[in-house]
């Protein structure tokens, strides 16, 4: 069987408005790029079966990270002031996936220019780990393989 790649062989970066290259995720459990795509479906007199097309919808994508400082309620703070125009709304972030694969390859993708919904914070029990979590859509998608 091939081998295939593990979660111990990717990484996430975000950078900032300010245009600095942060790797604050040092603690990623889960993260999740999604493609939107609409189909097209349209009957037409005469024919016995529709016709088909597809619509890109921009990408959605989610991670949850523990927290080891204070990088991701920073995080928090400077999207929310970009959110409320606080500060300028030309600041832009990208998130970068990383993946590292078995042969040696690598492949990076890129979201950029990310637009953020809710930011939990979960402070569990006295034996688990505080989480964050973001939810981001955007536009478009760069890949580089």
């Amino acid at each position: 069987m091939a081998q295939r790649v593990k979660g111990i062989e990717c990484t996430l970066a975000l950078s900032t408005p300010d245009g600095s290259n942060e790797d604050i995720f040092d603690d990623v459990l889960e993260a999740e790029l999604n493609i939107l795509l609409e189909i097209l479906e349209q009957m037409y007199l005469g024919k016995t079966a529709p016709e088909f097309d597809d619509i890109y919808k921009g990408v959605e994508g989610s991670c949850k990270v523990h927290m080891e400082g204070s990088t991701y309620i920073k995080l928090t703070e400077t999207v929310q002031d970009r959110a409320e125009r606080r500060t300028p709304a030309d600041g832009v972030f990208n998130l970068t996936f990383t993946i590292n694969f078995p042969n040696g390859s690598k492949a990076r993708i890129t979201a950029e220019n990310l637009f953020f919904g809710d930011m939990p914070i979960r402070i569990p029990k006295a034996d688990e780990y505080v989480e964050g979590s973001l939810k981001f859509k955007c536009s478009r998608i760069r890949r580089i393989v």
